[in-house]
């Protein structure tokens, strides 16, 4: 169990209600002061303020024994009766007749990404101060939804934040009336997940002034809240602007920040990801469009403080006809310090008609640029997707090459901090590959996208991996994962100690795309060109709304992913939302 944090109602009262003080108390016991009763009430008072008004406590500060509540007054084994107490005064004292967690006096375990309603039912009580708790903190009025359903009855209902299976909450509630403080006996509840392979949340993102919205990327910090990047149009001006949100374990949105530009420029956030002090760093994009057609500006990348979304640095860079950041990863050059610099992949744009490049840099712990340099394919568009960094201090970046209609993807490796290329382990995948997403485990490098398979006129999810050591072995095997044929994009990879995930969309032929997980165990992983996943969960389709993935992030504390995309209106695309989505498994 963990430990119990418990409340001192000294404390508690003391910014709250004029009452007389400790010091006054002691003086009292001696010579009766006015408006403090006599010897035998103040050395009453005393006693309740030192054991917490009734409840017996060890030298650990936990509950020993009894009732913790008011002293019986009327000395009949009942805190709430009526009755004289010691001067003979008589009088009707508060009382909790139930105190329930989601309707039950002994519920049993309490399940993640859930609500708990507490409830109390009380007598000869006007209300005046009720205070729940858990795990001895006081649920303030902006963390949960009060409520008084009937006369002397009061309740919260609070979202429940995750917590390692196995362990427990404790939920109290305490009525406070003059100088009486009366307590429950504390529920204590063991954690437990929802049913496995069931949707635990759904959340979308809730901006003012917001008429649509996208969500590109999201991400985990140490203690599991989640970030998430992307985009959204302002009804006011009709231009586009990046978003950054935090959320909390069960969805909820605790900040948003925007970038807005001075119009005709836009903005949108591309990637994500956290340092060891749970700050956020966000890459992206400023561009506009100019006689209708979309033109690149520059890249943006940008530091927010976990916390509060408080900005700590930005950098704006912008080479050829402009360019976007598309991929982030952090290198920690002392790996025992908290100092780190920021690697940012993307694209430059060509001028004059000249093909598209790609680039890697490096930028110190302001922001500030230490070095460029360019990822070219000969003869062809180059587009980088995505990066990730290795413990030995490998780039490892994905991406494709364009010429016309037709792709080409591949996976360079550079060496940090120099940046300097790897020219023999570099690789292309087959032909027909578009890569979006990378992911590493020990010995292997995953990449993840889709493949156009010309004789059948379809796209295929692709999931591909090479040995570390070797790049240009990679073995391509097609996930058809979402009951084919149809349309199908693996559009992002993350992985934990049991399963490499997969996320993705499946268009229909009648215009509907459903969004889709697979699950695969690496120890079941073979080279051959079909290798299928262990289990896929594929949501219920939407009867309005189309699901469009981007990006995919697991909890480093429990079974549960997050993925994010797009929710658009299928008989009004431009209606669309962010959204963010909890799978457990």
């Amino acid at each position: 169990m963990r430990a119990r944090e418990h409340f001192s109602p000294v404390i508690r009262w003391a910014s709250r209600r004029r009452r007389c003080n400790i010091a006054d108390l002691l003086i009292a016991a001696a010579l009766v002061l006015p408006g403090c009763g006599d010897h035998d009430s103040i050395l009453n008072q005393i006693h309740q303020h030192n054991n917490g008004y009734g409840q017996e406590s060890d030298s650990d500060g936990e509950s020993s024994s009894g009732d913790p509540t008011l002293p019986d007054p009327a000395g009949t084994g009942d805190p709430g009766s009526t009755g004289s107490d010691s001067d003979g005064m008589t009088g009707d004292y508060p009382s909790i007749e139930r105190f329930l967690v989601n309707g039950s006096t002994e519920p049993s375990k309490l399940t993640n990404f859930g609500t708990a309603v507490l409830r109390v039912e009380t007598a000869n009580f006007d209300g005046e101060d009720v205070r729940f708790y858990i795990d001895g903190d006081l649920v303030e009025s902006d963390e949960g939804n009060f409520s008084s359903p009937s006369p002397g009855v009061f309740a919260v209902e609070i979202p429940v934040y995750d917590e390692p299976l196995g362990s427990y909450y404790t939920f109290e509630v305490a009525l406070v009336e003059d100088d009486i403080r009366v307590e429950s006996q504390p529920i204590d509840l063991e954690v437990d997940l929802p049913e496995a392979r069931t949707v635990a949340w759904d959340s979308t993102i809730s901006l003012t002034d917001d008429i649509r919205s996208t969500a590109a990327a999201v991400t985990f910090d140490a203690m599991g809240f989640v970030y998430a990047t992307g985009s959204s149009v302002a009804e006011s001006t009709g231009q586009s602007r990046l978003w950054v949100a935090k959320f909390s374990h069960h969805g909820h949105q605790l900040w948003i920040k925007t970038f807005d530009q001075p119009e005709p420029l836009e903005s949108r956030g591309l990637d994500i990801v956290v340092d060891r002090d749970d700050n956020v760093v966000v890459a992206g994009e400023r561009f506009r469009y100019f006689g209708g057609d979309y033109d690149p500006v520059s890249s943006w990348v940008a530091k927010y403080r976990g916390s509060d979304g408080q900005r700590l640095w930005e950098t704006v860079t912008a080479q050829g006809a402009g360019e976007q950041a598309t991929g982030l990863a952090l290198y920690y050059p002392d790996i025992d310090e908290p100092v780190y610099q920021t690697v940012v992949v993307g694209n430059y744009f060509g001028l004059d008609d000249a093909a598209s490049q790609g680039f890697v840099r490096l930028l110190d712990s302001d922001g500030s640029t230490l070095a460029t340099e360019t990822i070219d394919m000969p003869d062809a568009d180059t587009w980088v997707t995505a990066t990730v960094l290795d413990n030995d201090n490998y780039l490892y970046t994905a991406g494709y090459k364009q010429v016309g209609s037709v792709t080409e993807g591949f996976v360079e490796r550079h060496a940090l901090p120099s940046l300097e290329l790897d020219e023999t382990w570099n690789s292309k995948v087959f032909a027909t590959d578009m890569l979006t997403g990378i992911a590493l485990t020990e010995n292997y490098v995953l990449v993840s996208g889709h493949r156009y398979v010309v004789g059948e006129d379809l796209t295929f999810g692709l999931l591909s991996r090479s040995p570390k050591t070797k790049g240009n072995t990679f073995t391509n095997v097609y996930t058809q994962d979402f009951q084919a044929p149809a349309d199908e994009a693996l559009m992002g990879i993350a992985l934990d100690k049991q399963y490499i995930v997969g996320v993705g969309d499946k268009s229909h032929d009648d215009g509907r795309y459903t969004a889709g997980l697979s699950f695969f165990e690496p120890d079941t992983i073979t080279d051959g060109p079909h290798w299928q996943p262990q289990w896929s969960y594929v949501p219920e389709p939407d009867p309005f709304y189309n699901r469009v993935t981007s990006d995919i992030a697991i909890n480093p504390s429990s079974d549960y992913v997050v993925f994010s995309g797009t929710s658009l209106r299928r008989d009004n695309p431009e209606q669309q939302h962010a959204s963010l989505t909890a799978i457990v498994y």
